[in-house]
């Protein structure tokens, strides 16, 4: 990305922070105003189909009320979708630009048709749909926490769920083994993968583990992954193809390296694709805890060791446009050839929404649109 293309974006946004700070202390002194609560917005998640549409979720304040914030990007600038139900909208997954599930409203789950978000009947869990994926229309999946350990339950059609607990256990050792399942997408109704850790019975040794649906049934399958212990903590599925992270304890003198593995649903077989990152300086590694495939040609990482790209081939470095005061950017989703990150960004003791665009040579800041 040019130079002179980032130095711009950027100071348009501090010239915006000056003109905001010398306005406000101008009405301050002039005592023509009194002090109010600051209007603010954030943007928790994103989710991109194709190259040219993109819903982002969070919340925003004005006027002292909470509500719930969703956007539409159409491939070239954000609008705002007026009347979400809720305070706030926290994940988000679209299969179409006429169909994402999100998480939200007064039941915890809420539905895009096109051209608004409506409440639906979640029937169960009660803890909403966080982390929800949907592979098609009636097909959506997430991980559901249990005393137990985490399992697998599927939402046909919006209203009936079914719970995996059986077959989508990791964990083979003893009680209270540190394994379970982190992660599940789905890239179709018939390809979803979940990603984890297990331990095995009998053996001190903790590996990454996984859980793969075939359209029917789900089956464990062993990712590749060095160290011990080692675990995938995310993943993310378009078509066939999915690409899952993580991280590994290998030796003293290589420390916590960073593991990753695609899964090619045609073969039912995982290839070992691991970056050279080593030296986290964590005991857990979260180089990547964010992944997003728009395909297999294109998945982008956010974590530790920042934003990285895949290209089909390799990884690459992509470190994304730091912007404001205490910015930061959760999510991050990829359609066929571009990638959306989303988040906020405060200007003047403000807090915005925020979005950075990835082009495909490099991450281009998008204007900032807020509903206040």
């Amino acid at each position: 990305m040019p130079a002179t293309r980032l130095i711009t974006g950027l100071s348009a946004v501090l010239i915006a922070a000056a003109a905001w700070t010398g306005s406000t202390a101008a009405a301050t002194a002039a005592g023509r105003t009194a002090a109010k609560p600051k209007d603010q917005a954030s943007l928790a998640a994103v989710s991109c189909r194709g190259s040219n549409w993109c819903m982002a979720v969070g919340t925003y304040t004005a006027k002292s009320k909470v509500h719930a914030l969703a956007q539409v990007w159409n491939g070239s600038k954000w609008r705002i979708v007026r009347g979400v139900p809720g305070t706030e909208l926290s994940s988000v997954s679209c299969v179409t630009d006429t169909f994402c599930v999100g998480a939200g409203g007064p039941t915890g789950a809420e539905q895009w048709n096109g051209r608004a978000w409506r409440t639906v009947n979640l029937g169960k869990p009660d803890g909403g749909l966080t982390g929800i994926t949907c592979g098609s229309r009636a097909s959506c999946m997430l991980i559901f926490p249990r005393l137990d350990g985490p399992e697998v339950q599927s939402w046909s059609g919006g209203t009936k769920w079914h719970v995996w607990a059986k077959a989508t256990n990791v964990c083979f050792g003893p009680a209270g083994a540190p394994c379970g399942l982190a992660g599940v997408s789905c890239g179709s109704a018939t390809n979803c993968v979940a990603v984890g850790t297990t331990q095995y019975q009998f053996s001190s040794d903790q590996k990454p583990s996984s859980v793969v649906w075939n359209g029917k049934s789900w089956a464990f399958s062993q990712p590749p992954g060095v160290g011990d212990p080692a675990e995938m903590n995310a993943v993310s599925c378009a078509g066939q193809f999915c690409l899952a992270v993580g991280s590994g304890d290998a030796d003293v003198l290589q420390g916590t390296i960073a593991i990753a593995a695609t899964w090619n649903a045609a073969t039912r077989s995982w290839t070992d694709v691991s970056p050279k990152i080593s030296q986290c300086g964590q005991a857990s590694c979260a180089w990547a805890s964010v992944i997003s495939c728009g395909s297999q040609k294109i998945c982008m990482t956010l974590g530790h060791a920042g934003s990285q790209v895949w290209d089909g081939q390799r990884w690459g470095a992509a470190p994304t446009i730091a912007v404001g005061h205490a910015s930061g950017l959760p999510a991050v989703s990829c359609g066929l050839t571009i990638c959306m990150a989303v988040g906020h960004q405060s200007i003047g003791n403000v807090r915005h929404s925020l979005t950075e665009l990835w082009n495909g040579n490099g991450w281009i800041l998008q204007r900032p649109v807020n509903p206040f």
